[in-house]
C-alpha cells in the first residue's frame, strides 16, 4: 500500500472561501493592470450577472466568471459565463480559471469562446440568423428521400440574407429608377 494521503473534499464553505479569494484576487489584478474600477461583484441572486463588475470594452459592460476548482468543465462554465452575459446585457464574456500549483493571478487561464473573442475584438457581438429561416426559397429540393429534409442553403445564412437583401434593395432602387426616368421624361416634354 502506498502513504499517499488522498486531499479530503472540499466542504461548501470552504469552496466559497477558496472562491471569493480567487474572485478578489483576479479583481485586484485587473484594477492594477486594466481599470481600477473593477472589483468583484455584488452578488444579486437569481439572475447572477458574473463575478466581476467594471470590465468594460468598447464602452460596454463584459461578464467575468472566476472559477477556482480542481476539475475542469470548460462547457459548462462557458454556458453560464452566456447566461451571466445576456442577464447583465454585456458585450461580451469569460471565464478566468485557476491553475492549481501557479500562483501569480496573471498567470491564471482565460476562456471565451470565439463568438466573445470577436465581441471584444471588433465591439460588436456577432448576431446569427436560424439557418433557413430567410432562405427556405433558397433551399435545394433535392434532400433525402428517406428522411424528405432538403439540403442546407449552399450560400449559408449570410448569403441568403444578403441575397434577400440585394433583391429587396435592386427592387427599390429599380422603381426609385423607374420613377425618376418616368418624372424625367414627363418634365423634358
Amino acid at each position: 500500500m502506498s502513504d499517499v494521503k488522498k486531499a479530503a473534499p472540499r466542504s461548501r464553505a470552504s469552496a466559497k472561501k477558496a472562491g471569493a479569494g480567487f474572485e478578489r484576487v483576479a479583481a485586484d489584478h485587473l484594477a492594477a493592470h486594466v481599470d481600477d474600477r473593477i472589483d468583484r461583484r455584488v452578488k444579486t441572486g437569481a439572475k447572477d450577472c458574473g463575478d466581476l463588475a467594471g470590465i468594460r470594452a468598447h464602452g460596454q459592460r463584459v461578464v467575468a466568471e472566476c472559477k477556482n476548482v480542481s476539475q475542469w468543465s470548460p462547457g459548462p462554465w462557458l454556458k453560464e459565463a452566456e447566461a451571466e452575459r445576456v442577464n447583465d446585457g454585456a458585450l461580451a464574456a469569460f471565464v478566468i480559471a485557476k491553475r492549481h500549483g501557479v500562483a501569480a493571478p496573471g498567470q491564471q487561464v482565460v476562456l471565451m469562446t470565439l463568438d466573445d473573442l470577436a465581441a471584444l475584438l471588433s465591439g460588436k457581438r456577432p448576431v446569427y440568423i436560424e439557418e433557413g429561416s430567410l432562405c427556405r426559397g433558397f433551399a435545394s429540393t433535392t434532400g433525402s428521400r428517406r428522411t424528405g429534409r432538403s439540403s442546407r442553403c449552399p450560400m449559408g445564412p449570410t448569403g441568403c440574407i444578403l441575397l434577400r437583401f440585394s433583391g429587396v434593395l435592386a427592387s427599390l432602387l429599380m422603381g426609385v429608377y423607374r420613377n425618376v426616368t418616368w418624372f424625367s421624361l414627363h418634365l423634358a416634354r
